[in-house]
C-alpha cells in the first residue's frame, strides 16, 4: 500500500482528471485516500485539524484546511483507487504463494458467503435517481418522507474474515442478480455458502460455471425431493437430485449473460442438517461425494454463514457506514469501498495477535480473541504510519500486535439468545444516537 500511494501510474489511473492532484497542494492524493480510511464519528473540521496536526508532528509541511478544500479535493479521487488497493495490496498478498500456509480453509476450499443487506443513503436528488426511492409505511400507510436506500452486497471468506468482493446496486435488485457479480472473484477450490434468497436453479448454474462449489439452505415448497426431507423431519439424510432448464429458462438466462446447453443436466445433493434449536434445514450442494463430505459436516459449514451477517454488524455499527460524509453518489462508493479496506486492513494486521491469544487459551477459562472494535479503530489512527510514512514497517506492526493484545476478548461458544424481531424505525434511530459503539 506503502508504494501504491508513492506511485505515479497508481494515482493517474485513479484520478478523476489527468489534472487533478498535480500541483503541491496541502491535499494530496495520498492524505486525500487516507482521510477517506480515517472516516468516523468525529465532526469533519475536528478530523481534518488532527490529521494536520498529525502530520505537522511527524515533520511534514503541513498547514489545515478548510471542510470546502477537503470536499472539492474529495471529488477529484476515484473509488477505484480503494478497490485495487483491496485486491492487489491485501488480497494479492493474504492469498499469494508464500502466505498459503496461513490460508485457513475446509477441506481445501475457501469457505466464501455471499449475502445482501440494505443500506440508508443519504437523502440526495442524485443518489435518488440512481438507487431509486423508497417510501416507507406504518400502521396508518404509507408516510410522507422518501428515502434512498441501496443494496449491499459482499463475497467474505468467513474463515480468514476478509471481503473477497463487495458491490453497490439498488435496493430493488434482487439478491442474487447482484451475487452473481461476486462471482468475477471466485473459481475452482471455492465453496460458496448462500442462505434461502439464492436458492435457484440459474445461481447454482452460475456457480459451477466458473468452477466454484455450493451449500445454500433450501425453503420449503421448492422441490418436492426437498419437501421429502422435510416431512421425515431426520437429520443426516442425503438425496440425490439433477435439475434441467425448459427453453424458456435458457432464453431468459441468455440475455442475462448466462449460457446453458440444452439438454443439459446439474447433478447436486440435498442434506438434512438440525440446527441447535432443533429445527431441521435441508441444503442443496454440488459435494455429491458422500465419503469425502459425510452429512453431519454440512450443519457446521453453514453455521460458518453466520460470519458474513456479523461482518455486516461491524461494517454499519463500528465503522459507521450509513453514516456518510457526503450525499454524492462518488462519495457514498468512496465511503462503502473504505469501509471494506479498513476491515481487510484490520483483519490480516491483528492476524499476529490473534495467533498469540491462542497460542495463551491454555490458561484461560473462554478462548480469547482480538477485539474488532479495538482493531478497526487501531488501523485508522494509525493510517499515516502504516500506510504512507517511512517508519520501519516492523515496529509498527510491533506496537499495533501489542495494542491488540491488551485489549482481548472471551469468546463464549455455545452462547445463543432467541432471536428478537426487527425493532422498529424510532427504537433503531435511538441506538443509533446513544447507544452505538464507533470505532475512531
Amino acid at each position: 500500500m506503502r508504494q501504491a500511494l508513492h506511485d505515479p501510474a497508481f494515482q493517474a489511473r485513479h484520478r478523476r482528471d489527468p489534472r487533478a492532484f498535480c500541483r503541491r497542494r496541502q491535499l494530496t492524493f495520498a492524505r486525500v485516500l487516507l482521510l477517506l480510511l480515517q472516516k468516523g464519528a468525529q465532526g469533519l473540521a475536528g478530523r481534518l485539524a488532527s490529521f494536520f496536526g498529525q502530520l505537522a508532528a511527524a515533520g511534514e509541511a503541513a498547514q489545515p484546511v478548510t471542510v470546502s478544500a477537503w470536499c472539492q479535493a474529495r471529488a477529484k479521487l476515484l473509488h477505484t483507487a480503494l478497490i485495487e488497493l483491496n485486491v492487489q495490496a491485501v488480497l494479492g498478498s493474504f492469498y499469494g504463494p508464500a502466505n498459503a500456509a496461513q490460508v485457513q480453509r475446509w477441506g481445501g476450499y475457501r469457505l466464501s458467503a455471499i449475502d445482501g443487506s440494505v443500506g440508508q443513503l443519504p437523502t440526495s436528488a442524485a443518489l435518488g435517481a440512481h438507487f431509486g426511492w423508497v417510501q416507507p409505511s406504518n400502521q396508518s400507510g404509507p408516510c410522507g418522507a422518501r428515502q434512498v436506500q441501496a443494496r449491499l452486497s459482499v463475497c467474505y471468506d468467513v474463515l480468514n474474515g476478509l471481503v473477497l468482493d463487495g458491490r453497490l446496486a439498488r435496493a430493488d435488485c434482487a439478491e442474487h442478480r447482484v451475487g452473481a457479480l461476486h462471482l468475477e472473484a471466485l473459481g475452482p477450490g471455492d465453496l460458496v455458502i448462500t442462505d434461502r434468497g439464492y436458492c435457484n436453479l440459474e445461481w447454482f448454474w452460475r456457480v459451477r460455471q466458473v468452477g466454484a462449489d455450493f451449500v445454500c439452505r433450501v425453503p420449503r415448497r421448492w422441490h418436492a425431493r426437498a419437501d421429502e426431507l422435510f416431512a421425515r423431519d431426520e437429520a443426516g439424510v442425503s438425496l440425490p437430485l439433477e435439475l434441467g432448464a425448459n427453453g424458456r429458462q435458457r432464453r431468459a438466462w441468455a440475455q442475462a449473460g448466462l449460457g446453458v446447453a440444452p439438454g443439459a443436466r446439474l447433478r447436486l445433493r440435498l442434506v438434512s442438517v438440525r440446527l441447535a434449536t432443533g429445527e431441521l434445514e435441508v441444503l442443496a450442494t454440488s459435494l455429491r461425494d458422500r465419503r469425502a463430505h459425510p452429512a453431519p459436516a454440512f450443519g457446521e459449514v453453514y453455521g460458518w454463514r453466520w460470519g458474513v451477517e456479523g461482518f455486516y454488524g461491524g461494517l454499519k455499527g463500528w465503522l459507521e457506514l450509513e453514516n456518510f460524509s457526503g450525499q454524492s453518489l462518488e462519495a457514498v462508493r468512496q465511503d462503502f469501498y473504505a469501509g471494506l479496506l479498513v476491515s481487510n486492513v484490520a483483519a490480516v494486521l491483528s492476524a499476529p495477535a490473534q495467533a498469540a491469544l491462542r497460542a495463551g487459551d491454555a490458561g484461560r477459562r473462554q478462548p480469547a480473541r482480538v477485539n474488532r472494535a479495538q482493531s478497526f479503530g487501531a488501523v485508522k489512527r494509525q493510517a499515516w504510519e502504516l500506510f504512507y510514512s517511512e517508519a520501519p514497517a516492523e515496529e509498527v506492526l510491533a506496537q499495533l500486535t501489542q495494542l491488540l493484545l491488551r485489549t482481548p476478548v472471551a469468546q463464549r461458544r455455545g452462547r445463543a439468545a432467541p432471536r428478537r424481531r426487527a425493532p422498529s424505525a424510532s427504537r433503531s434511530l435511538r441506538h443509533a444516537r446513544y447507544k452505538k459503539k464507533h470505532a475512531f
